[in-house]
């Protein structure tokens, strides 16, 4: 464009996204779902591309953690990703630990005790790590408003992390997103609520 070059330097790395997996709670010994069976084509295709990481946004499995089957969600999303051969990071979804907190929410808001049930499988529900230079941080977003310690602990923490890294790279990965449209849009089913929103994009 305006008689600028393309560069033609390799790029520093490569990583992937992917998100709302939904993985069905099937045991070991029964046929797979069309859901997990897409999640199968989905490392095959990853493992094709070798990206140096995965980052997971949320909605990992479909079972929801106040059920009776989470576990056996968890476990085939286990046993699903294990040929993956890059790293995987997530984030948890509101399927994976309860929604945002809203009364109108089809399911119950997240809460400290089915995060800490997320975690055992799939690791921190926030966390950061540095990649060649650059700064990944991940947080989650179903629990912002609900006043719990974990949600107030995060709030301490995303402050103090992305004070100690200004000036540097940073990808910020969420399942909520801030908007969909515009930031000053209402709440809805698929946005962070108007008062979660003005917290995070001031503190980003």
């Amino acid at each position: 464009f305006g008689g600028s070059t393309v560069s033609t330097n390799p790029p520093l790395y490569t990583f992937a996204v992917i998100a709302d997996s939904h993985i069905d709670p099937v045991p070991a010994a029964e046929p797979a779902s069309r859901s997990n069976l897409r999640n199968a084509a989905v490392v095959e295709m990853l493992n094709e591309l070798a990206p140096d990481f995965v980052i997971h946004c949320g909605d990992i499995v479909h079972a929801p953690p106040f059920g009776p089957y989470f576990h056996v969600a968890a476990e085939a999303s286990k046993r699903l990703y294990r040929s993956l051969q890059a790293r995987i990071f997530s984030t948890p979804g509101n399927q994976d630990i309860g929604d945002k907190p809203l009364h109108w929410m089809p399911a119950p808001a997240a809460t400290m005790e089915w995060t800490a049930l997320y975690e055992q499988y799939f690791g921190p529900s926030y966390q950061a790590f540095e990649h060649k230079g650059c700064q990944f941080l991940f947080v989650n977003s179903p629990i912002m408003g609900t006043s719990s310690a974990l949600d107030l602990a995060q709030r301490d923490w995303l402050a103090s992390t992305l004070a100690r890294l200004e000036g540097q790279r940073i990808f910020l990965t969420t399942h909520y997103p801030p908007y969909l449209l515009d930031d000053t849009e209402p709440s809805s089913y698929d946005n962070l609520d108007p008062a979660q929103r003005e917290w995070l994009l001031a503190l980003i």
